[in-house]
């Protein structure tokens, strides 16, 4: 069995804030952590998941904290490249609305 890449959250030079590794109940927390260090003072939040894997529920309710976050501060939130598994366990849990793109 392949053992899990590393969560890793950084911001690239257009403010996108990139997630990759595994993003589990294992490392949700570490993740909301280095993303309050990484994007609080960005003027909008951008993130680019494509690299999360594996993901379980907690990513789930991770994003979904972010989007409570980020209405109460008024800031933009987009997510960009949601794995399928992020999706389908949103779907199982009927809270796929609250991750849709927001206009």
């Amino acid at each position: 069995m392949a053992e899990n890449a590393p969560l890793q959250i950084q911001v690239d030079g257009d403010g996108r804030v990139r997630v990759e590794g595994e993003l589990t109940r294992f490392t949700a927390m570490q993740a909301d952590r280095r993303f309050n260090e990484l994007a609080r003072d960005l003027p909008q939040w951008t993130l680019d998941c494509s690299g999360c894997d594996p993901v379980d529920s907690a990513a789930v309710a991770w994003l979904i904290e972010l989007q409570k976050r980020a209405r109460r501060l008024e800031r933009p939130l987009r997510f960009e490249s949601l794995p399928p598994a992020v999706l389908s366990i949103a779907r199982m849990s009927q809270v796929e609305d609250l991750l849709a793109p927001r206009s």
